[in-house]
């Protein structure tokens, strides 16, 4: 007996297949979106310490300015240089530390630091492959 089936009976196979495809590609977006999302959260995170250190950096360069704006007058109010002497000792040991604090934070905050790379190369892999499904 001969075979008496539609040519259009493989088409649902067809369909199905495509929205898997379509399924499988919205799944994809969901995963990237999430994977986004996490290193954002990561990188505002960065972002938020380097603040503080900056912060903090800025505290100790201004307590610093004070004192040593308070050695000099000291040195000029008083003959010795001893008192003096060791107030610029302890105002440039905290300019010091306070700019190895801002140094800190300034490197954090550098673009190659901040590129969200997992999610850019994840990108760049998901667009090769697509690139080969549609050849």
């Amino acid at each position: 007996m001969a075979d008496m089936s539609h040519p259009y009976q493989q088409r649902p196979g067809i369909v199905a297949s495509l929205s898997t495809v379509a399924n499988e590609a919205m799944n994809l977006v969901r995963g990237e979106t999430a994977l986004a999302r996490a290193e954002a959260k990561l990188i505002l995170k960065q972002i938020a310490g380097a603040l503080v250190m900056a912060v903090m950096g800025t505290a100790l360069v201004m307590a610093a300015l004070v004192i040593v704006l308070g050695a000099i007058a000291t040195a000029l109010a008083q003959a010795g240089m001893s008192p003096a002497l060791a107030a610029a000792i302890v105002g440039g040991g905290a300019i010091l530390l306070g700019a190895l604090l801002v140094n800190a934070a300034k490197s954090q905050l550098s673009s190659d630091s901040l590129m969200p790379s997992t999610s850019m190369k994840q990108l760049s892999r998901d667009a090769d492959v697509l690139k080969e499904i549609n050849k």
